[in-house]
């Protein structure tokens, strides 16, 4: 015991002397490891170590990779700040921003004191301006940002320049080889030359900068000046600025001097528009060289429309077709257009009007209000494109007011019963008015109001006629499109495509015309600005905010929904179930699925334009099911059994099936109810919980494959196997029946007269056939039961009296033959 005691002493000591010595051989070895590195360090790395230790925080930079590296970013800043920006086409474009404006200086100078009558030139100027404004401010903003970069750059390489110090004292304090001088020479060389590149490329920049500020300082300068005017004429619409047109006042402005400023002003817009069509001529060659190429077009579509095609009326006048559509394009498209050049382009317009709508109109009474409307649109465009003096120029105004009125009252009194001729004489006595209020007030002062009237006036009969025109058009080439696309689907649904496509063209184009009447009688000034007003309507509800912009786009997402929907339906249903080889009522099945699909889809996205997020789905949701629970079951039973008939489908469209004892085939399956029309022509609408829940008879489910059945009585004594293979050979005669399952002839029963037979027979088609198949065998067993002297029974009755009356026997047999005849014997007492 005290032996295994010592030695597991002695165990314990000697492990613990084990440890220790090999604790003591791992230190020396650790040792032995550093002292090897530090032999191996050069003398160098042991100054930089001294000095490093002295120097505390000091950091030590390889110079020769850091020069290599900045020479490469050298080369970089070369080739980026070469090739980043080019100065050269900027300078061109400030300098033609610079004559831009100095045209534009001239121009609002010359219609300087006639804001009234140059209104719409100074919207013009307005827009020009902003789209100069927007330009300078493109160029203002590239510029910004190349400069930006530039002086990033320069940054960078200051605070590389600020390192040389440091490094010039690291060379000298470790005694560096002369690589390392010859490098760090190279790099104060490449700082040098990279800061003398960017400051060569930052001073031009900053001289384009100073001459673009002043540019966009003259610009705004101008803004202001026409905006004030353009205010000034609004306010001065409803002021008397004008003595009377009666007065001796006005009369003594009517002198020499007043046709000399008209001549000078004549003179002014002649030398004014020589400088825009010289400025503009690319303008003037496309409009000629595109309605050249139009005028070929439409002339050789002729080949492709009829008389009654409504592109007709266009391949008459191909030429006026061409003008009135470059014309309307470029009027709309080249915003803003010089000065004088919209009117000219109204003008333009309206006599391609007049000359198109001859073959609209068949009443010469309708063409010639349109003709003298149109020629005071003409006057009225000439006014607008020469400044007049405004003396001459109320003279005018009161003229065309005068002869307006004498033509309105003159066509509306002669009223004609045609259609649409109560909607022109209403417009007539309209115009009346306004002209009328037109000429009292240049009566009485009233001038820049007057001039307001009859050109609002005029420009909204312009607007009607040219609006109407590009619907006919659009229109027309749409039906022209449509009919001769080389895809069979759309030609097969050109007229239903026409038919949906018109309405929402009427409401495109009915829209584009209540803009410009904004437009036109001063309540927006453009129609952008009044199209973004008229979408800002609405009101705020919670934290949605419902605008005319948002409905109208739900009703723009619901609306294409269906249109897909409607494409997509009969796609599938004309081109790709067909060749499937399905049933019908298959195929209306999953067209009725993908169009639920589709608006629900539509639904969805509509919601989400109102607004409507997650949250106020689920309070939309707890509101429906609340409705459910007080009055909406039967709806939502009849919704759900509208999908379970859809799904199931056991029903379909185009089945026979038995309601009421009414025999019906199913025109229309819908989600809420289903509509059958029976052998009346009678459509009944059947909700469809009773379809489900209810007991239906369904004679087409599986096929359409029916038994009909001939019931035949033959007189007692009649060969019975005569009698059967007589009708079965009427069956085999008969090309509507089918051959299996064979038909059969069953003798049945021992009728009161007859000997009762049945013939059963199968046809393919359950309501096509049945009654005139029926009608074809009784008419061929009823010749061949003849021809055999089968004899068909009728019911006999034989009628035994046992007693009856004197007199009855008397009005019976007469009254002279009951008095020759033995009297009856009385009845025998019961």
């Amino acid at each position: 015991m005290g032996y295994r005691k010592i030695s597991k002493r002695n165990g314990l000591e000697g492990f613990f002397r084990g440890l220790i010595f090999f604790i003591i051989l791992l230190g020396f070895c650790r040792a032995s490891y550093s002292l090897g590195i530090n032999e191996l360090i050069s003398p160098i790395q042991k100054k930089v170590q001294s000095a490093q230790s002295k120097s505390g925080k000091q950091k030590i930079i390889d110079i020769i990779p850091y020069s290599a590296r900045l020479v490469r970013e050298f080369y970089d800043l070369q080739n980026k700040v070469g090739m980043e920006f080019d100065l050269v086409s900027v300078r061109e474009k400030l300098e033609k921003v610079a004559r831009d404006i100095d045209d534009l200086s001239i121009d609002i100078a010359f219609l300087e004191g006639t804001p009234h009558q140059n209104y719409n030139r100074l919207l013009y100027f307005n827009v020009e301006l902003e789209e100069i404004d927007k330009s300078l401010g493109k160029i203002d903003k590239s510029l910004s940002l190349y400069r930006h970069t530039l002086m990033e750059a320069r940054e960078n390489w200051l605070n590389e320049k600020e390192k040389i110090p440091m490094l010039e004292a690291q060379v000298k304090r470790l005694g560096s080889p002369e690589v390392e001088r010859k490098a760090l020479s190279n790099l104060k060389k490449t700082i040098h030359n990279a800061l003398r590149l960017i400051d060569k490329k930052l001073k031009p920049i900053l001289d384009v900068e100073e001459k673009l500020s002043t540019l966009r300082t003259r610009n705004h300068a101008l803004v202001l000046e026409v905006q004030d005017w353009v205010r000034n004429y609004k306010g001065e619409i409803l002021e008397k600025n004008t003595p009377s047109l009666i007065s001796p006042v006005f009369f003594k402005q009517l002198n020499g001097m007043l046709w000399k400023s008209a001549w000078k002003s004549l003179e002014e817009f002649t030398d004014q528009q020589s400088r825009h069509i010289l400025k503009n001529i690319w303008l003037i060659i496309a409009i000629v060289i595109v309605t050249v190429i139009l005028t070929i077009l439409i002339y050789h579509s002729r080949r492709y429309v009829d008389m009654t095609s409504s592109w007709f009326i266009f391949t008459r006048h191909p030429l006026a077709a061409a003008l009135f559509i470059c014309l309307t394009f470029f009027a709309v498209a080249i915003r803003p257009l010089p000065p004088g050049w919209y009117p000219a382009f109204q003008f333009g317009v309206v006599v391609t009007v007049m000359h198109l709508m001859k073959g609209l109109f068949v009443e010469k009474w309708k063409l010639r209000v349109v003709n003298h409307l149109a020629i005071l649109i003409l006057i009225t465009s000439l006014i607008r494109m020469i400044i007049f003096p405004r003396s001459l120029l109320r003279v005018i105004v009161a003229c065309i007011a005068i002869a307006g009125i004498f033509f309105c009252v003159w066509e509306s009194c002669h009223k004609k019963e045609t259609p649409g001729s109560p909607l022109i004489i209403f417009s007539l006595r309209l115009g009346t008015l306004i002209l009328v209020a037109t000429l009292i007030a240049e009566f009485i002062g009233y001038s820049g109001f007057s001039l307001y009237l009859l050109n609002s006036f005029l420009m909204t009969v312009f607007a009607i006629l040219n609006i109407l025109m590009l619907y006919l058009m659009v229109s027309g080439f749409s039906e022209l499109i449509l009919y001769k696309l080389p895809f069979p689907f759309i030609r097969k649904n050109a007229a239903v495509i026409l038919g949906r496509l018109k309405p929402i063209l009427a409401f495109l184009f009915s829209g584009f015309f209540f803009l410009s009447t904004l437009v036109i009688w001063k309540v927006a000034t453009t129609r952008n600005e009044a199209l973004q007003w008229l979408f800002s309507l609405g009101f705020e509800t919670g934290s949605l905010n419902i605008t005319l912009g948002v409905i109208f786009s739900a009703a723009v997402v619901l609306y294409g929904a269906f249109i897909v929907s409607w494409a997509i339906q009969n796609l599938l249903l004309q081109e790709v179930l067909p060749r499937r080889k399905m049933e019908l009522g298959s195929q209306l099945s999953i067209a009725r699925l993908v169009h639920y699909g589709i608006v629900f889809i539509g639904f969805l996205v509509m919601l989400k334009v109102l607004g409507f997020g997650l949250t106020n789905l689920t309070i939309i949701g707890g509101a429906l099911g609340v409705g459910v629970g007080f009055g909406l079951q039967a709806i939502v039973n009849n919704f759900a059994s509208g999908l379970i008939l859809l799904f199931e489908r056991p029903i379909k469209v185009g089945d026979a099936i038995q309601i009421d004892n009414d025999m019906a085939i199913v025109k229309r399956l819908g989600l809420r109810s289903t509509i059958v029309q029976t052998l009346d022509n009678a459509e009944i609408v059947v909700p469809n919980s009773e379809l489900v829940t209810s007991k239906v008879t369904n004679w087409t489910l599986a096929n359409r494959r029916i038994r009909v059945k001939v019931p035949v009585g033959v007189a007692y004594g009649s060969d019975i196997e005569k009698v059967r293979k007589l009708l079965l050979e009427c069956a085999g005669e008969n090309p509507k029946i089918l051959k299996y399952p064979e038909p059969l002839a069953l003798f049945l029963a021992f009728g009161d007269s007859s000997l009762n037979f049945e013939l059963r027979v199968w046809i393919d088609e359950f309501m096509e056939g049945t009654g005139e198949v029926q009608s074809e065998l009784n008419n061929a067993i009823n010749e061949k039961f003849n021809a055999a002297g089968i004899e068909i029974p009728f019911p006999q009755t034989d009628l035994h009296l046992r007693s009856v009356d004197e007199e009855a026997a008397k009005s019976l047999l007469g009254e002279e033959e009951a008095g020759t005849s033995e009297p009856l014997p009385e009845p025998e007492a019961p």
